[in-house]
């Protein structure tokens, strides 16, 4: 099938419903843009509201190199909390074909977009993240907020309305027009009804969005197909009790209680505007630099330019409304000869650079470093700069310590929007394919940036003395190193990590007599292989076997354990003294003590300087 809509031309967006949502799209668009460095002409606009639009044109590309917006953000969200595979834990082993590695939500790439959600995030303020199922695979789509309008109830708070503007083709018209995918939970307060529609993002003449669901959506019930909005009982997003659900989450950078949050940076965005405008004016102070300026009179040009100046809005790029203006294109240092007019004296007059270079470097300097410590970056925190040029001030270094405590800070925020979004993947597989992923129950911790290894001491020796004097159990140390982690399941893992350490050494301890038997097997000792007691502490490793346990004994160990039995053989220490020592001192048990004593010491007689002569 071939559509009309191969070379169709993209109509101006529309406006937002109300005005005030329309205010902050526009500005969280701007905002986006700036994040993504792609905002030259959001700078060109912004520079004529200082500078004549004639004067501009003379200034050239605008620089926007120097972001200290970007700088802020990219440094807070790196490594961030996705640079490695967050870890996800589910109880009920279902929900590893959806969690695991490799499985439902690694395929979809999820953490890996993740990434950039936690960057725009942290710099928009709020972010969107659309969740769907095609076919076999869950798609994770990514929107920003500036083409999304939300209502939430006031005295839940929970959003209930949600519609996201986008372009879409009309076929086969061959068109593209701009519609709302628009989202209602419904209100059983009023009887109205959950809903999913495609309107039209145009109103009518009385203000009114048409609906076009007819053209965009179907739905199928017993096997009959139909067309147009999903509405009640066929609304698709339902958990498994029914309840209809937004398949969206709304990541935010703070918790206010309001419905968006773009006003948190705003500062930093007009003060990245400002900082551009400087490094273009100093970039092309410097060019002015390399050489004088000349105005010629009663001469004419030999090649003269004749082009439109601008005089239409500040907006509009490239306007041809204004009055002829004439120019010549020079080179610093090179003379061009002109004709003289009729009746006046020519002359020509220079007027050399004047500009001084290092008091407008200094000056964007300090500006960027106040800008970024007024967000917290500078004064007593650890901020290191990079150059000593007008960019650098926009690379400053934020310290390791600052990005882990903003990390932690917002970690509650990301937990709870992480876990939204998991439990909601797992509800549109169910529904898409039929699977039994659980529908809640989940916990996930991040990886943390590290810590120095003084650091790590510290916090290590301050979590043993915590446990040594009985103020925190073993279970809250490994909750506190794992953020996310329930108690229980804190418990579950310690006594997992106990079990394998105890298999560990049961293993070692049979591979050591194992070794130990074919040592003695190869020189002949029938007493070693046979588990008695061994007293030559050259060997590296010996075993000996009581009538329940193997012990293994290395050679510092065989020697003094063979101190203590000769000490009771001599007499100078009882022989319960010296199984009691055996048992303190290498941790074995009283049989395998009293295995090594063997029968030294039963008529134990107390050493005298006699006998000792």
């Amino acid at each position: 099938m071939s559509y009309k809509n191969q070379n169709a031309v993209m109509p101006p967006r529309p406006p937002m419903p109300t005005r005030d949502d329309d205010y902050r799209a526009k500005h969280q668009q701007s905002r986006a843009a700036i994040l993504r460095e792609n905002f030259d002409g959001i700078l060109q606009a912004w520079l004529t509201n200082y500078v004549l639009e004639e004067v501009l044109e003379t200034w050239g590309q605008p620089d926007t190199s120097a972001n200290p917006l970007v700088s802020y953000c990219r440094q807070l969200t790196t490594p961030g909390r996705y640079y490695k595979r967050p870890q996800v834990m589910h109880p009920d082993a279902e929900a590893k074909g959806l969690i695991g590695p490799g499985g439902t939500l690694d395929m979809a790439g999820l953490f890996s977009k993740l990434q950039t959600v936690e960057y725009l995030n942290t710099g928009l303020g709020d972010y969107f993240v659309r969740l769907d199922v095609h076919g076999e695979d869950l798609t994770v789509r990514l929107v920003d907020p500036s083409s999304v309008y939300i209502e939430r109830d006031p005295d839940t708070l929970r959003t209930v309305l949600l519609w996201e503007l986008r372009p879409r083709h009309l076929h086969p018209e061959g068109r593209i027009v701009w519609t709302w995918d628009a989202y209602f939970m419904g209100d059983p307060r009023t009887g109205l009804e959950p809903y999913y529609r495609i309107l039209s993002a145009e109103r009518g003449e009385e203000g009114e969005y048409e609906d076009l669901s007819h053209r965009f959506l179907r739905s199928e019930v017993d096997g009959v197909e139909s067309f147009g909005a999903l509405v009640g009982e066929a609304y698709p997003f339902r958990s498994t009790s029914g309840a209809p659900f937004l398949p969206w989450v709304q990541y935010t950078s703070a918790d206010t209680g309001g419905s968006w949050h773009w006003t948190e940076l705003r500062g930093l965005h007009r003060g990245t505007l400002h900082v551009c405008s400087y490094a273009t004016y100093t970039g092309r102070a410097a060019l002015d630099a390399t050489g004088s300026h000349a105005i010629a009179y009663g001469l004419e040009p030999p090649a003269v330019d004749v082009r439109s100046g601008s005089g239409g809005p500040y907006d509009v790029v490239g306007s041809a409304s204004g009055s002829p203006v004439r120019q010549m294109s020079i080179t610093p240092g090179t003379i061009t000869f002109c004709e003289t007019t009729g009746g006046v004296q020519p002359g020509v007059s220079l007027i050399g650079p004047g500009i001084n270079l290092d008091s407008l470097q200094k000056f964007t300097r300090a500006y960027i470093h106040d800008l970024m410590a007024h967000r917290g970056v500078g004064g007593g925190m650890s901020v290191e700069k990079t150059g000593a040029n007008p960019a650098s001030g926009a690379a400053l270094y934020i310290s390791d310590r600052q990005r882990r405590e903003h990390q932690e800070r917002t970690e509650p925020l990301y937990r709870r929007y992480d876990l939204e979004l998991i439990s909601k993947a797992a509800i549109l597989c169910n529904l898409a394919h039929g699977s039994y992923y659980p529908e809640s129950g989940y916990a996930i911790v991040y990886p943390r940036p590290e810590r120095s290894p003084q650091e790590e001491k510290d916090a290590r020796d301050a979590a043993n003395w915590a446990v040594e004097n009985g103020y925190m159990s073993k279970a809250q140390v490994f909750m506190m190193k794992n953020p996310g982690v329930s108690y229980d399941e804190a418990v579950e893992a310690l006594v997992r990590v106990g079990l394998e350490e105890q298999a560990i050494e049961r293993r070692a301890s049979e591979m050591g007599a194992e070794i130990v038997a074919e040592l003695a097997a190869e020189r002949g000792d029938e007493a070693v292989a046979g588990g008695d007691v061994v007293v030559d502490p050259g060997d590296k490793q010996f075993s000996i076997e009581s009538t329940s346990e193997k012990v293994i004994l290395n050679g510092a160990q065989v020697t003094a354990a063979q101190g203590i039995v000769e000490a009771v053989a001599l007499g100078e220490l009882p022989r319960s003294t010296g199984v009691s020592m055996l048992i303190e001192f290498f941790g074995i048990s009283y049989e395998a003590a009293e295995g090594i004593m063997g029968e030294v010491g039963r008529g134990f007689t107390p050493r005298t300087d006699e006998s000792t002569a």
